[in-house]
C-alpha cells in the first residue's frame, strides 16, 4: 500500500469519487509510502473518464514533491532571514526602463 493507512486510503477515495461524480478533478496533498516505509509529500490528481462511473475509468497521477517541498522550505527561511535581518542602504536600479529596488542585508552563510 503506497498510503500510509487504510484509514487514509478510505477517506482519500471517499473524497475524491465525491468531486470525480461531478466531472470535477480530485487534487489533494498528501503523504505517501515509498516501498521501504518512508513518508513523503505528494501530489495526487485524480480525473474520471467517464463522471457517471469512475470506479470503472479514472486517470491517476501521483507526483512526488520532495523536491518542492525542499525548495519552498528554503525559501521560507530565506524569508525569514530576510525578516530578521538588520538591513542597510537600499540599492536603487537606475534603468529608466525598469523600477526596482534591493535591499542589502547582513546574512550569514547557510
Amino acid at each position: 500500500m503506497i498510503y500510509p493507512s487504510q484509514d487514509e486510503y478510505d477517506q482519500f477515495t471517499l473524497d475524491a469519487y465525491s468531486v470525480l461524480v461531478k466531472g470535477e478533478t480530485a487534487v489533494r496533498d498528501l503523504h505517501l509510502k515509498r516501498h521501504d516505509g518512508t513518508l513523503f509529500p505528494a501530489r495526487v490528481i485524480v480525473k474520471a473518464l467517464d463522471p457517471a462511473a469512475p470506479h470503472e475509468s479514472s486517470i491517476w497521477i501521483f507526483d512526488d514533491m520532495t523536491a518542492q517541498k525542499k525548495l519552498e522550505d528554503k525559501l521560507q527561511e530565506s524569508h525569514k532571514l530576510l525578516e530578521t535581518s538588520k538591513l542597510q542602504q537600499p540599492v536603487i536600479n537606475k534603468n529608466p526602463d525598469t523600477v526596482a529596488a534591493w535591499w542589502l542585508c547582513l546574512c550569514p552563510p547557510s
